[in-house]
């Protein structure tokens, strides 16, 4: 059963940043916005556009209104890769080929597999693509939004993985977000599932799909307790790192939550976690059916925190 990670050779990084052929990392960071900073707002397609960072298991995730702009390896210990989906940078209706497009030693290939020299106009390009409403849905972008509004948040489409004791079918499992919360003196892991009040799953005459959802969640969370704080024990020194690495470079970037940074020096005994996940709820066009029909109710009934946001001034998880 494959363990629940969260790793990044930073030391290497910090060897190749500089490298011309390696423009494209900086210009990544240049982009990345961390939580607490930065909604999406009305700027949806975008001139210029704001990434996210996420840490995982051997890799980093810029994502751009929920879409993974560009997933990072180090290569054989000695050369930074990216891959981005095609659609990105060769537009939606692109000729057909290989989904993926690798961005390496300073370039990429071209629809015609001619190399490409890597300018940072095309990276804003791929970002302004992801930000197509095509691609950027609603729930998405509510996601992008709480991270904007929470510091404290380390982690989005958190990848889960596969327990045939909790899950019978092997399939992706994701949580939208990670938090830090206030836990006496110290912090604790909380885990939040974000839906639209339209989203069916949310919404039924007797137990919801998502409560089921939740349920597995939950079970998986208390199964795997000490490797989870682990492993976001070391997200939070990562991100501290790779902050550091893009303030000296580019110094308006905002400051990381303070929770980040505390967690960061902390040692992971003090790292709590709650194994109940909460469900926070898009609700800006007050759905009053919603309310009506019993269907918040009955999730709270299920036993989860359930937070309803109407306007931005409740976006606070």
């Amino acid at each position: 059963m494959t363990k629940f990670k969260r790793k990044f050779d930073v030391d290497c990084v910090e060897k190749l940043i500089d490298a011309p052929e390696n423009a494209w990392f900086g210009d990544l960071l240049k982009c990345w916005h961390p939580a607490g900073d930065c909604p999406l707002g009305n700027e949806l397609p975008a001139q210029d556009g704001h990434l996210r960072l996420a840490v995982r298991d051997g890799y980093l995730n810029f994502y751009r209104a929920g879409q993974s702009v560009a997933k990072v390896r180090i290569v054989n210990g000695r050369k930074l890769q990216a891959t981005i989906h095609r659609k990105y940078v060769f537009g939606k209706d692109c000729q057909a080929g290989a989904n993926y497009v690798l961005v390496a030693d300073g370039g990429f290939p071209d629809e015609r597999r001619a190399r490409t020299p890597y300018a940072e106009e095309q990276l804003r390009g791929w970002i302004r693509e992801a930000s197509d409403k095509v691609y950027a849905k609603q729930e998405k972008c509510f996601v992008d939004n709480l991270v904007a509004k929470n510091p404290g948040v380390i982690d989005l489409e958190a990848g889960l993985p596969w327990d045939p004791d909790i899950w019978g079918k092997k399939s992706a499992k994701r949580i939208d977000l990670v938090a830090l919360e206030g836990c006496g003196d110290g912090y604790k892991l909380v885990f939040w599932e974000a839906k639209l009040v339209t989203n069916s799953e949310a919404r039924s005459r007797t137990v919801p799909t998502v409560s089921k959802q939740l349920k597995n969640y939950a079970c998986w969370l208390a199964t795997h307790r000490d490797e989870i704080c682990d492993a976001y024990q070391h997200t939070c020194q990562l991100l501290v790192r790779f902050h550091a690495l893009a303030k000296a470079r580019y110094s308006n970037i905002c400051d990381l939550g303070a929770a980040i940074v505390t967690v960061a020096r902390q040692d992971v005994s003090q790292l709590g976690i709650d194994t109940r996940p909460r469900l926070i709820i898009d609700d800006a066009n007050k759905n009053a059916a919603f309310m009506e029909h019993g269907h918040l109710d009955k999730l709270r009934e299920e036993g989860f925190k359930v937070h309803l946001v109407r306007s931005t001034e409740n976006m606070t998880l």
